[in-house]
């Protein structure tokens, strides 16, 4: 799922770093709320990975 963040349109060409870091460059920050939501959203992804059925995905 894309969030739209600031100002600027989702783009799906690019990954949520590269996002991010072109936010940043052009002055737009995330809240903390933003922050929080984010982290949540990684730590829900990390664990759908970890308990995946019948065989969890391994990752580094």
């Amino acid at each position: 799922m894309l969030r739209k963040l600031g100002n600027t349109k989702p783009s799906h060409d690019s990954s949520n770093a590269t996002r991010l870091n072109e936010q940043r460059n052009v002055g737009i920050t995330l809240n903390e709320r933003q922050i929080l939501r984010i982290f949540a959203d990684i730590c829900l992804a990390i664990s759908a990975c970890h308990f995946r059925r019948p065989q969890p995905i391994l990752h580094r």
